[in-house]
């Protein structure tokens, strides 16, 4: 029954999208978009894009050299490396598997020091037991080499530099470095910023045109790391409005074949829902509109009650109904990429070898859920209402319980055959945390973020102690609007 309920508000939320159906999105569906055959699941040792061939690094002694000049790194430092990358096939850690680096641990210097970086961490994790341990030594390799690994990103991101693949592959690793020595996320959000600058200005200056899927699956790791670190720092995403690269070759998950094709789409409707969610969430400020509004409604109600018509005059007296109808439409793009993530099942989805009980495509629900989660928590309050009549309304937390319930179980069952991919459910575990009620349901996701720890990322256990704070305080409002029925 509960999944009957939430069937019908879900297809309400479908109709609604077509009354702000965005700019983009119509200049998008009018531009034809080339994939080369790497996108589809040809050899992945290609590199880079055509257009990128020709560019030189901003100094050759520093961000590369002749395979004769550079000698194996230490077997042990490049297998603890790729054993934290994990061997299953994603769209998220494909880019970073030995047949991809392997050009790159020859010839980059950058490179092969994030790696020895971060397969120096991953040993350190290996040979202690308890957790505490861990982060010491993993804090003490990061502090050893970050002078240096600063100074490579540096190089990399000079005006001079125009090798974004380098940058990327480096500028990712890095910020995992961090994530796997730091409790905070000063380290991580300080690269991605920087990052951020030089891929503006690429695409401002039309630069960069990625065409392969090793250029494209850095993207959207980009993309998704961005919408991570304004989710979880609270601050706003720098590159939500930037196109990165052809968006049309995924936009219909269903009707792809072959599953490097299939789970390339779901990721990049997975990172454009969050890149999108979060743009919505802090710069369009949709919560803080939710008790601005609220706190006007309050005030004049105070003198009694007051019908649905003269609550909208309060808030266009105010100023906040223009402001909320802005806010309303500018989640258009969000709510596409959740219906994009909606599907039945595909026949080729599972060809990895490894079944849907494992395979990446078993995420493709856990994160239709999230979405829709996150964009019910986003507008659940009646106040909307006022803004919106046609917006669904979502009153009852239980329900949202039971999503997060289903999304847990497809992260479990995923969580096991994965390493670097399990640090991008900690966005997900949050938001399904967040609405946990029971108990039971709260052991589950306090047991999955320590199974992110156990990974090797110290960052997840200042969010885990936030999520229990709000576990203890109870922090999950229920919100009516003054003056109408509940």
């Amino acid at each position: 029954m509960q999944a009957l309920h939430f069937k019908s508000q879900e297809n309400s939320m479908v109709s609604w999208i077509a009354l702000f159906q965005c700019d983009c999105r119509l200049s998008r569906n009018t531009r034809a978009g080339v994939e080369l055959k790497s996108s589809s699941g040809t050899s992945p040792t290609t590199q880079s894009s055509t257009e990128k061939s020709e560019s030189k690094p901003t100094t050759p002694s520093a961000s590369s050299s002749s395979p004769d000049d550079l000698e194996p790194l230490q077997e042990s430092v490049t297998a603890a490396f790729f054993a934290f990358v994990g061997d299953s096939p994603s769209p998220i850690t494909d880019i970073f598997t030995r047949s991809f680096m392997q050009t790159y641990l020859k010839t980059s210097i950058p490179v092969r020091a994030v790696v020895t970086t971060i397969g120096n961490i991953c040993l350190e994790f290996q040979s202690r037991p308890d957790l505490e341990r861990r982060k010491t030594a993993a804090a003490a390799v990061m502090q050893k080499d970050r002078d240096k690994l600063d100074q490579f990103l540096e190089h990399l991101i000079a005006p001079d530099s125009h090798d974004q693949h380098v940058m990327l592959l480096y500028g990712i690793l890095k910020i995992y470095a961090e994530l796997m020595s730091s409790e905070t996320w000063l380290g991580s959000n300080t690269t991605f910023v920087k990052l951020a600058a030089k891929v503006k200005k690429q695409v401002e200056q039309g630069q960069q045109k990625p065409l392969l899927y090793s250029d494209k699956g850095l993207l959207m790791h980009f993309y998704l790391l961005g919408a991570a670190c304004s989710l979880l720092s609270f601050t706003d995403n720098i590159i939500a409005n930037m196109e990165l690269y052809d968006p049309s070759p995924y936009e219909n998950v269903d009707s792809l074949t072959g599953h490097i094709r299939i789970n390339s789409a779901i990721f990049h409707h997975y990172t454009k829902f969050l890149t999108h969610f979060s743009h919505l969430h802090y710069r369009e400020r949709a919560f803080k509109w939710v008790q601005e509004a609220r706190g006007v409604l309050n005030d004049k109600h105070l003198t009694g009650a007051a019908s649905e018509a003269e609550s909208r005059e309060i808030l266009i007296a105010a100023g906040l109904m223009q402001k909320g109808t802005r806010i309303v439409k500018s989640a258009a793009p969000a709510i596409n990429a959740m219906v994009n993530l909606r599907g039945g099942e595909n026949e080729d989805s599972d060809d990895d070898g490894e079944g849907k009980s494992v395979g990446f495509y078993t995420l493709r629900e856990a994160y239709y859920h999230f979405s829709l989660m996150a964009l019910t928590r986003l507008f659940w309050d009646p106040v909307w209402k006022l803004v919106a009549k046609d917006l669904p309304r979502f009153g009852d937390i239980h329900d949202l319980e039971v999503h997060g319930e289903l999304v847990r179980e497809r992260i479990a069952q995923r969580m096991s055959v994965v390493g670097m991919e399990a640090w991008s459910y900690l966005n997900i575990l949050f938001g399904v945390g967040i609405e946990s009620i029971t108990p039971g349901n709260k052991e589950i996701v306090n047991e999955l973020l320590y199974g992110i720890m156990g990974k090797g990322f110290a960052s997840v256990e200042s969010f885990l102690a936030g999520l229990k704070l709000m576990w203890r305080n109870e922090c999950i409002p229920a919100c009516t609007v003054p003056g109408q029925a509940q």
